[in-house]
């Protein structure tokens, strides 16, 4: 009887908790990705990809990364967010930037 009753329980709470995973992931995610040019803590450009449902959260999702590739092959806090753009076609304003940007997502 004690194990029908947990077979019974189960299979509900199961399901429930696999939608909150999902609908956690999905609040988290945001519909567009964006790609933002950032300036680090110790004055290194670096770069970070972001899921965001907007350009204005998604600068502020990049202002708040505490581990960023930089240029100079380190990893560091954001300082300051440059410019984010709309990916997968958006093109930052500095032209080396987005040189280095499509050489490092070719790797």
């Amino acid at each position: 009887m004690k194990h029908n009753a947990i077979r019974h329980y189960s299979m509900p709470l199961l399901v429930l908790g696999a939608s909150l995973i999902a609908s956690a992931v999905h609040a988290g995610l945001g519909e567009h990705r964006y790609g933002c040019q950032v300036i680090t803590a110790h004055d290194q450009q670096g770069y970070i990809s972001v899921r965001a449902n907007s350009l204005e959260e998604g600068k502020a999702m990049a202002n708040r990364t505490t581990d960023v590739p930089t240029r100079a092959q380190t990893r560091d806090a954001v300082k300051e967010v440059v410019q984010c753009v709309e990916l997968p076609n958006g093109r930052f304003t500095d032209s080396d930037f987005q040189k280095w940007v499509d050489e490092v997502l070719e790797r």
